[in-house]
């Protein structure tokens, strides 16, 4: 019998609670800390009636402080400068100076004709934001430059606009790094003119987490000066990101996002040499990332370009169990990713992905889908769209267990590699319509493994193309079924060589099936119910049980398929016990191990 190992695993919201308590009990511990109060004029009991002044005292006293201000809404603010040299709370929603309970937020409205923001943080010391809404400011909402780290906590930003940064502008620099923490933020149908409308962020350190969720909602860069439009929800610059967080029920984590130029959801862009990520994962098994109804001229979702002439950059971006739906550009609907290296390497990867049991992201539930792209338009290019250029430039897309469905394109393909590495494994590939080939590489190595096309609307010949030598084609394990639409299996360019074997086939020509030990198949009717969208594998199918691993360490054996049913399962008692394709006839998701033991 084999062995199973446990781990033991806090729930989430268990542990949410008791980092809480542990920060109350941290603050509670500052014996020193002056509490300083803020509130309407009319209340009697404030000892401050503006923030500055209440900041301004809180700076000459020394240790930690805090200023409580009264639930309401505040108008005609202007720019609170924060220089404290020491921690400093700004924490809203009290229910008046007197009370010491917080019942609500306080809002602080800014000036249309504004020139600051309405806080600008240039302190050494930590400044946090706390229950908070920050709105209607002509010059954004926070700023913080080469300022202690900053927390935001429950705080919405909404309607702000600016330069660059509408919601958010914070910049480090060659000593220090911007710390930016987020919990629980609203980006809101902040504008900037240039780039980044929720934030902009140049040499900094941006975590985004929290209970409730945040979001990136309707926010534009207008690029209303050459060179910019970049950055709709968030522009960053030599930045890392890491978002463990959840789609709240309210909204898309990036929804309705606008850059005029590239990167409607996110723009990442390196230009400084160093390694460099950004990394979004979901932290509940029931709320995945969602990426919904962003758009810009290249790259919809998500826009990543590393550029040096003379430094080493490694920028490498992580997307796992996230939904990418009805987002829309002119190439690169998803994603667009362009390298460019003069001299030492310059590399770009992106890799979408679903997480497996045992994953610290939690998979996601039976049923939701996670890792798919759907319902994307590209007007001239890709869905996803990967370019490597200049003499050192190198990038990468990777996509594992996921799905593409219903997409479209007017004339590419439906990923489309110039110089970077396509690998694809335990995927689903279907109902697409595509102006140009499912795959197109040009001049690296297309990996296509374990994988399922079927009845994609394709307006070329082929389904894969691979261009120019040195580059290869590795077709291993899959199915292929375009029975509505019969194509060739690939077209290669001259002195590419393609390993093949272990296909099921329908509609697919071109496959060496005369070959001995390729195991190509050619089926009929694999599928349970492709007419509603169905593409498991029937257990009466020929696709059933149909090919062996060869052992090959460069060519694991799947453990696990699309829906995360354990692989493999033997159907017929047979010694070749993998199914074509993406997924397993027959078998189960654990369900224990596939919620990870999460509270839903």
């Amino acid at each position: 019998m084999k062995a199973i190992a446990f781990s033991l695993r806090i729930p989430r919201r268990l542990l949410h609670a008791l980092l809480c308590g542990l920060l109350s009990a941290a603050w509670a511990g500052h014996a020193k800390a002056i509490v300083f109060t803020m509130g309407q004029l009319s209340d009697t009991s404030c000892q401050y009636h503006t923030l500055q002044d209440a900041v301004t005292a809180a700076r000459v006293t020394a240790g930690a402080d805090i200023v409580q201000i009264s639930a309401g809404t505040y108008t005609g603010q202007t720019t609170v400068s924060v220089t404290d040299s020491s921690d400093l709370i700004i924490e809203g929603g009290y229910a008046n100076c007197g009370s010491g309970s917080r019942t609500g937020t306080s809002t602080l409205e800014g000036l249309s004709s504004a020139t600051g923001p309405l806080i600008s943080d240039g302190g050494g010391g930590g400044l946090t934001l706390l229950h908070l809404i920050l709105q209607n400011n002509g010059a954004g909402g926070v700023t913080a430059v080469a300022a202690g780290p900053l927390i935001l906590s429950d705080v919405a930003l909404y309607s702000n606009h600016s330069s660059y940064g509408g919601g958010l502008f914070v910049s480090g620099n060659s000593v220090v790094r911007q710390s930016v923490h987020l919990l629980d933020v609203q980006f809101n149908s902040n504008t900037a003119t240039a780039n980044g409308g929720g934030i902009y962020a140049t040499t900094a350190d941006i975590v985004i987490d929290g209970n409730a969720g945040s979001y990136f909602l309707g926010n534009i860069a207008q690029g209303q000066t050459t060179g910019t439009g970049d950055g709709g929800g968030i522009y960053a610059l030599d930045t890392n990101i890491r978002a463990v967080t959840h789609t709240p029920s309210t909204a898309a984590l990036f929804g309705n996002n606008t850059a005029q130029r590239y990167g409607g959801g996110l723009s990442y862009n390196i230009a400084s040499g160093g390694a460099y990520e950004f990394i979004l994962c979901n932290d509940r098994v029931n709320q995945p990332l969602e990426f919904a109804y962003n758009a810009a001229q290249l790259g919809g979702a998500i826009y990543m370009k590393s550029y040096s002439p003379t430094s080493q950059i490694l920028s490498y971006g992580s997307v796992c169990n996230a939904i990418f739906d009805h987002n829309e550009a002119t190439d690169g609907a998803v994603a667009y990713l362009d390298s460019n290296g003069q001299s030492p390497q310059v590399f770009t990867g992106l890799i979408l992905w679903q997480s497996n049991p045992g994953d610290d992201p939690p998979p996601c539930a039976p049923g939701l889908v996670c890792n798919s792209l759907h319902d994307n338009l590209a007007h001239a290019g890709s869905i996803v769209t990967a370019n490597a250029s200049g003499p050192a430039g190198a990038a990468s897309f990777e996509f594992r267990r996921g799905s593409m469905r219903n997409n479209s394109t007017v004339n590419g393909a439906l990923i489309f590699s110039g110089t970077a590495g396509v690998s694809i494994n335990g995927s689903l590939f279907a109902d697409n319509t595509v102006g140009g080939d499912l795959i197109t590489v040009i001049n690296q190595d297309l990996r296509f493994i374990s994988s399922t096309v079927a009845e994609n609307t394709i307006a070329s010949s082929q389904l894969f193309s691979v261009i120019l030598a040195p580059a290869s084609l590795e077709l291993l394990h899959s199915l292929l079924v375009q029975a509505n639409d019969p194509l060739q299996a690939y077209s290669l360019g001259g002195g590419i060589t393609a390993t093949v074997h272990d296909i099921g086939a329908n509609g697919i020509t071109g496959l060496p099936d005369n070959v001995p030990g390729n195991n190509i198949q050619y089926l009929t009717d694999p599928f349970v119910n492709p007419a509603q969208g169905d593409f498991h594998i029937r257990t009466t199918s020929s696709a059933v049980d149909r090919w062996v691993p060869t052992g090959d360490p460069d060519d694991p054996p799947p453990t696990l398929d699309l829906d995360g049913a354990l692989r493999p399962y033997t159907t017929h008692g047979s010694s070749t016990p993998y199914d074509f394709g993406a997924y397993e006839a027959g078998s189960v998701i654990d369900v224990i191990f596939r919620n990870g033991f999460e509270l839903p």
